[in-house]
């Protein structure tokens, strides 16, 4: 069983490390769409009406796929005063009440988002500024960042209620 839950574990952590890393280069795109601007603008006196939009969107991105990579490091912020002084598993069974929390909530969310998505991707909505920009790319990627921020949740409670259940943390990478 420890075995089959270690490969859940792990797949479940190679696909947020994947998303990390192609989101990180939507952090480049952003400084190169910026760049590009700030040379357009003060180097010839151009400015672009899509730049603006487009490193909103890309931030948008970024931010919605590296959650999942954040999840994963355990790098989101916490108020760790009083549970880093507790041991494995009273932390671990605290994590897992929270995750229970935490599903709840991004089912919620998935649910309230897939159609708001598809509604937008059927009639390719675009936004009503000066540059039409595709706002269903936007809404479209939220279901899948959430769908995979969920998907590193059940990882995360998996490794909760492994520790909460032993006392130890399940050693993934042996």
């Amino acid at each position: 069983m420890e075995n089959v839950l270690r490969t859940i574990v792990q797949r479940i952590d190679a696909i947020s490390e994947f998303t990390g890393m192609t989101a990180r280069w939507l952090a480049v795109a952003m400084m190169a769409v910026m760049f590009f601007e700030v040379i357009t603008r003060y180097g010839f006196n151009r400015p672009n009406i899509w730049v603006h939009q487009t490193t909103t969107m890309l931030w948008a991105f970024y931010i919605v796929l590296g959650a999942c990579y954040v999840l994963r490091h355990d790098a989101h912020v916490n108020l760790d005063v009083i549970y880093r002084r507790l041991p494995l598993r009273k932390q671990a069974i605290i994590d897992s009440i929270t995750y229970l929390l935490f599903f709840v909530y991004g089912i919620v969310i998935l649910w309230f988002s897939i159609p708001w998505a598809w509604q937008s991707f059927k009639i390719l909505e675009v936004s009503r500024e000066v540059w039409p920009a595709p706002v269903w790319l936007v809404k479209g990627i939220v279901p899948i960042a959430v769908f995979l921020l969920l998907l590193q949740g059940i990882a995360r409670y998996i490794r909760s209620l492994y520790a909460a259940i032993t006392g130890k943390e399940l050693d993934v990478w042996r």
